[in-house]
């Protein structure tokens, strides 16, 4: 398989020529099931045309390893309008992909999306509710009988005379250990993940899955992914013999994530060198993965390498290593705190030129990492509370950065600030923003932080302030501070409206107008005796 051709014609698929796309789009379709991974993880970051294109090319090759990846963008793009399209594109092909032995995972999927925004959706569900023959559907069909939109009510009524007589014939778990190993191993696609599902559900799930990795051939991947998803930390030793004997860069890869899953900070001298071999391995997703595993694993000059990559071009490694020294580094490593300094520098600048969401996420990673250097009272206060101001900018929309941006403020500044040294004009705007956001932990965060720091005459900040006096379920007497930090005419109004009203924060706004009136500058003046 050449992933870098087939990302190639990924990139093809972005041209108004139809023509040409349509070209691409077959080219794709032959290289079959070689194909699905790339195109997988393209989805993410496609525009709505190009990602139309992706999906009717996964649904022409028809893997069943492509149906999860669609049920995950269909419920993640809901209520996104540009989506439409490409969302409607994905159902069919999800309808289409499936086989019988995948109805009892699609049934409650397709359950949540009855009540979905978008009608093509809807009919697509209709449709795949008597693929499968299931009788549970017959109810909620009848209700899409009743939906406000012609074209699903056909859809359902079609899907209603067809089930009629069906019925779902389901396959038997009762298997031995033998048995069921057997089935993963001579399966594809659906059916597959129907017998893998059952694996996950006993309880000797872990040791079946090492014996598929133990024993070779066609189950090793499997058995990868079924201890990658268990998380039961006795896959680290089996991930360990993995990277020891296999050949294998796809088998190696996650095998390395399975490490990196559980190493904390705690790898062992075997598991080093592991590392150590594989993070120059010529397979680019081995090293990415082997990234992760170094900022995760301890050991300082694996650490300080990680930190590096930091600094590359290459997205996947940067984020590969944000994400393990956002877990991985200790307080004993502060002498990187520097270079983590210069990286944030770096990667803070690539998001706010590119927008991509793997470069927020890599600088949520960075900020975070960050955190587990400072330590209250050490040399870099100061330097931490300027990159947390900093990653706030622009953060309303990016959560990840929004609450990462916030931890470290708020380890850098405990305590409110003297006036000297309090947040310039431009950062109390930027963390203002986070005042508008729908999460209520984000929006009390932010008023904390700028009740410790917010700059004085801040007057943009009041009317977001003014909003939230009108909900009794925030942090009131925190508005109160804040207006005082602020301790401008505007904010000085707001207190005393607050002090003529019958609320219960008369007496917090009555106290806090004392404090800046005993605050204000007195004018000292002498007068004639006669003049009075």
């Amino acid at each position: 398989m050449d992933r870098s051709y087939i990302a190639g014609l990924i990139q093809e698929l972005d041209t108004p020529d139809t023509e040409a796309q349509r070209l691409a789009m077959d080219n794709l379709v032959l290289e079959s099931s070689d194909a699905v991974d790339t195109i997988v993880a393209s989805l993410g970051f496609s525009t709505p045309r190009v990602k139309s294109a992706l999906i009717q090319v996964l649904e022409e090759i028809g893997d069943q390893q492509a149906l999860l990846p669609l049920m995950r963008y269909v419920w993640d793009s809901r209520q996104k309008v540009e989506e439409s399209s490409p969302r409607a594109l994905a159902m069919r092909a999800i309808v289409q992909i499936s086989s019988p032995l995948d109805a009892p995972r699609l049934f409650n999927f397709m359950m949540d999306l009855v009540q979905d925004d978008d009608r093509f959706v809807r009919g697509w569900v209709a449709e795949s509710f008597s693929k499968f023959g299931d009788p549970r559907a017959e109810p909620i069909l009848k209700e899409l009988l009743r939906d406000k939109d012609e074209h699903v009510r056909e859809r359902a009524e079609i899907a209603l005379n067809s089930l009629k007589g069906s019925d779902l014939r389901s396959l038997d778990q009762d298997l031995s250990a033998d048995e069921l190993l057997g089935r993963i191993r001579q399966a594809r696609g659906g059916q597959q993940d129907y017998y893998i599902g059952i694996l996950k559900e006993r309880e000797d799930a872990l040791e079946l899955s090492a014996r598929l990795v133990r024993e070779g051939g066609r189950g090793v991947i499997q058995g990868l992914y079924v201890l990658r998803e268990i998380n039961d930390p006795r896959a680290r030793l089996v991930a360990g013999r993995v990277l020891e004997r296999e050949p294998n860069s796809d088998h190696r890869a996650i095998a390395l994530a399975i490490l990196a899953q559980h190493l904390k900070a705690d790898a062992d001298a075997a598991e080093i060198e592991l590392i150590r071999a594989n993070i120059f391995d010529s397979d680019p997703f081995v090293r990415v993965s082997s990234l992760e595993c170094a900022a995760l694993s301890g050991e300082l000059e694996l650490v300080q390498r990680a930190v590096e990559s930091l600094f590359v071009r290459d997205t996947e490694a940067l984020l590969s290593s944000a994400r393990g020294l956002s877990r991985g580094l200790t307080a004993q490593m502060r002498s990187l705190f520097p270079r983590l300094a210069e990286a944030f520098d770096v990667v803070h600048r690539r998001r706010l030129a590119e927008g991509d969401e793997r470069l927020v996420r890599a600088e949520a990673y960075v900020v975070r990492a960050i955190s587990r250097l400072v330590v209250p009272g050490s040399l870099g206060l100061t330097q931490a509370r300027e990159i947390a101001l900093r990653a706030l900018f622009d953060a309303a929309e990016h959560k990840p950065l929004a609450v990462t941006g916030l931890e470290l403020l708020e380890s850098s500044t405990p305590e409110p600030l003297s006036a000297d040294i309090r947040f310039s004009v431009e950062h109390t705007r930027s963390l203002g923003l986070l005042l508008d956001v729908p999460s209520r932990e984000i929006r009390d965060r932010a008023l904390k932080m700028l009740w410790h720091g917010a700059a004085k005459n801040t007057d943009s900040l009041v009317p977001a302030l003014e909003r939230i006096l009108f909900d009794q379920d925030a942090d009131l007497e925190c508005v109160i501070h804040v207006l005082e930090a602020i301790d401008s005419k505007r904010s000085r109004s707001v207190l005393e409206e607050i002090v003529r009203s019958d609320s219960t924060l008369s007496t917090a706004a009555k106290a806090a107008l004392n404090r800046l009136r005993g605050q204000d500058d007195w004018i000292d003046a002498e007068f004639e005796a006669d003049e009075f």
